[in-house]
């Protein structure tokens, strides 16, 4: 992994975590109880839990109007941005950020027409769930202080390939 003692300050890094305000539980719960181990039911509640962490994100920001974009212009890696527009066959951010609005909703709201769920596999839609989490730690890895060429290294090391 290329967050270690040797490439970042890690002291400072662990200082910040615990002086942080911010509730990351969600998160961190997610990483502590990870299997590896998906059906379509953890990927659709995980899709839901990471886009509302996103509109949180940005709603914090001050960026209510760019709900998905904002979070990924500004955590994800451009291999995380590329792979996700690559997934949902885009070719913008902005129109990537829709997708994943429109994704959430047909999960979240049962009597909307299902366009994405009928396109995208449950592989797929594991992907997409890897990189918004892969995106919300790179925005948690920013606020403890987490040099961001190292949240890129770990980023891209961790993305599925499409």
């Amino acid at each position: 992994m290329p967050i270690t003692q040797s490439t970042v300050p890690l002291d400072a890094i662990v200082s910040a975590w615990l002086r942080s305000t911010h509730n990351h539980s969600p998160i961190v719960s997610g990483i502590q109880h990870e299997t590896g181990f998906r059906t379509a039911h953890t990927a659709h509640g995980e899709i839901v839990l990471y886009a509302t962490q996103l509109e949180s994100i940005a709603h914090d920001a001050g960026q209510k109007d760019k709900k998905y974009q904002y979070p990924l212009e500004s955590y994800a890696s451009q291999r995380l941005c590329d792979r996700l527009m690559k997934t949902f066959e885009k070719s913008s951010l902005e129109e990537t950020a829709v997708a994943i609005g429109g994704l959430r909703n047909e999960i979240a709201h049962a009597k909307r027409p299902k366009h994405w769920l009928t396109m995208l596999s449950l592989r797929q839609l594991i992907r997409i769930a890897q990189y918004l989490q892969l995106t919300i730690i790179g925005y948690l890895l920013t606020d403890i202080g987490v040099p961001v060429d190292a949240i890129v290294k770990y980023q891209d090391r961790y993305s599925p390939a499409t």
